[in-house]
């Protein structure tokens, strides 16, 4: 089942809400329910999409939506693509990892001395809103190529439809030629912006995005319930390993059933079609953070356990004995030959 982040669709129901319209009348969907997900099934964001369209009679609310987005918003696709050295990295970046935001958008991309192509094709889920969304995207592009310190006026949009009412707008909101009735939404760049070095390049920043982009297509391919299980315990460790000051909680079955919207009940059996258990989940996203944390010379196995969760030593040798049968001293020493 395709997914979409909650993000977008918050935006849609909040502006329709301050305007005293709710996008979300009938559509057993609360808002305190979307703002508690990261992702959502796709259908259900076609249909916000479609009464946004409809309530909003701006002409140019595709740009200015794709405008209040940024670059910056879009987590590790946004990240990757503004930390990668040189403009045309950020977008092999985009175009490789796009569908983890937009999974309606295949895209692909030709690179060559004298320009750089990225090509992208819409689902056909979304051919009656193929203008919008392509305002957006392009905003969202020139967003990032602004944001490596290269200039966008040499860009040239192809945009999938016939000249529109207001089209003279497009002047305002993008920087280079556009022309439309094209088979796809494509921007060209010469390669010389390609050849630019960004301004946030960051080797880090960016090979911690590609990991994170990759782990997000991997689990789009697996069963939606099963995927946000993982993303979220595997957020949780993240975020508490990182913290300067481990305060984090890790989330329980309880936690997790509530940011999906579900009863534990009903995550325990969803888990149980997929084969596993929220332990099976949880352990071994655990094994996989010991095994990169004890290789750490630096940091004392106590402060490892603490880390993750442990609050004691002996609670964290426990587990490192159940998850590996050895303790985390010999772990470590087998680990470092």
């Amino acid at each position: 089942m395709q997914e979409m982040p909650t993000a977008y669709a918050v935006m849609m129901v909040r502006d329709a809400l301050q305007a005293g319209e709710d996008l979300l009348y009938n559509l057993n969907i609360s808002l305190e329910v979307i703002e508690k997900k990261e992702f959502f099934p796709f259908d259900d964001f076609l249909a916000i999409l479609d009464r946004f369209t409809r309530w909003n009679d701006q002409q140019d609310w595709g740009f200015s939506f794709g405008h209040r987005l940024g670059i910056a918003s879009h987590g590790a696709l946004g990240f990757g693509a503004m930390s990668a050295p040189t403009v045309r990295d950020g977008l092999v970046f985009l175009s490789r990892y796009i569908r983890t935001r937009a999974c309606y958008a295949q895209s692909s991309i030709i690179t060559a001395n004298d320009s750089i192509k990225v090509r992208l094709k819409l689902d056909e889920k979304v051919r009656p809103y193929v203008r919008r969304m392509s305002e957006t995207l392009s905003m969202i592009f020139q967003s990032y190529i602004e944001s490596t310190g290269a200039s966008s006026a040499p860009t040239l949009w192809h945009f999938p439809f016939p000249e529109q009412e207001n089209s003279v707008s497009y002047a305002r909101w993008l920087h280079g030629g556009y022309l439309f009735s094209a088979d796809d939404l494509m921007l060209e760049v010469p390669g010389s912006v390609g050849m630019v070095v960004s301004a946030l390049h960051d080797e880090t920043v960016y090979q911690s995005s590609i990991a994170q982009c990759e782990a997000i297509l991997s689990l789009m391919k697996e069963d939606p319930t099963l995927a946000r299980v993982k993303n979220s315990l595997s957020a949780a460790y993240e975020m508490r390993v990182n913290e300067a000051t481990p305060r984090s909680p890790i989330p329980n079955a309880i936690h997790i059933a509530d940011t999906l919207g579900v009863s534990k009940r009903t995550l325990i059996r969803k888990l149980k079609e997929c084969g596993t258990t929220f332990q099976r989940v949880r352990d071994e996203l655990l094994r996989e953070q010991i095994q990169r944390l004890i290789c750490r010379e630096q940091l004392p196995l106590l402060e490892i356990g603490h880390r993750l969760g442990y609050q004691d030593a002996a609670n964290f040798s426990r587990a490192c004995k159940r998850l590996f049968g050895e303790p985390p001293s010999s772990l470590r020493a087998r680990l470092l030959l």
